[in-house]
């Protein structure tokens, strides 16, 4: 099933997702293999000590002026009981759009295999010549918890 938070933003739930409890803080989730190995040879993978980021380009390392391009950003809980507030900024060049924004806010559910996922797209009508880098900084609520995931993507004519 899916839970939705908002129009472009959601939440997944598998069966057989596992509820970490007292005690279970450090679990790896290489230990029990989910959703993450399905990704494919571009991604960015970040562990933080609670949760997992990672940064999927869908379409390639390539922008070009005038198209979207498409990035899936995926975050999964990994030690923590109860359901925790993302807050995720997103730092780029200027005149690069990011739709749904720069800055979000959404639940993360305790459920290992539940994670929350971002479709995020970016589009300009300029780039500079040769490459653009994008930073994305996601933050654990009212925690000292946080990640950044850096990307480059190569502008092409």
């Amino acid at each position: 099933y899916t839970v939705s938070v908002q129009p472009c933003l959601t939440c997944t739930a598998r069966a057989d997702n596992f509820v970490p409890g007292i005690g279970t803080v450090g679990f790896s989730q290489e230990t029990d293999p989910v959703f993450h190995e399905r990704f494919g040879p571009l991604v960015i993978k970040r562990e933080n000590h609670m949760f997992l980021a990672y940064l999927d380009h869908l379409d390639g390392m390539t922008i070009r002026p005038g198209e979207v391009k498409n990035l899936m950003l995926t975050v999964e809980a990994s030690a923590f009981s109860l359901q925790q507030w993302l807050n995720i900024h997103i730092y780029g060049a200027e005149g690069v759009e990011v739709r749904p924004g720069r800055r979000l806010s959404l639940p993360l559910q305790c459920t290992l295999g539940s994670p929350a996922k971002i479709p995020l797209e970016l589009y300009a009508e300029q780039l500079p010549e040769g490459q653009i880098e994008l930073l994305i900084d996601i933050s654990l609520e009212g925690r000292h918890s946080y990640e950044v995931i850096k990307t480059r993507l190569f502008v092409m004519p």
